[in-house]
């Protein structure tokens, strides 16, 4: 999937460097949700819908909409930075270095 013509490439991207990209994703906070929430929400989903598929319970709609959750969520935890970056039709892989500019640290240094 890629951005349409009416989307903007946020700001943000043409000034965030691969460094500061990989220290979100290292963050503690970003490997609580992604390491553990979204695959024990996954994990609850799944156990969910086979109990109700088990009992004669599942329902088209409650199907289809797990099936979104845990696809979604497969999809957010799957994220890098060069996926952005295809998505807003930006240069990804050893262009992305010469491509966007590392904002000058703020107070905190980031």
């Amino acid at each position: 999937m890629r951005a349409t013509e009416q989307q903007e490439v946020p700001q943000i991207l043409g000034e965030l460097a691969p460094e500061q990209f990989a220290a979100w994703r290292h963050h503690p906070v970003t490997k609580l949700v992604f390491d553990h929430y979204l695959v024990d929400f996954r994990a609850n989903l799944e156990r969910g819908i086979l109990n109700s598929w088990l009992a004669a319970k599942l329902t088209l709609q409650a199907e289809q909409e797990s099936k979104g959750y845990i696809l979604a969520s497969h999809m957010v935890q799957g994220l890098t930075l060069d996926k952005i970056l295809a998505f807003y039709n930006m240069p990804i892989g050893d262009a992305v270095g010469a491509n966007l500019r590392r904002p000058a640290p703020n107070a905190a240094g980031y």
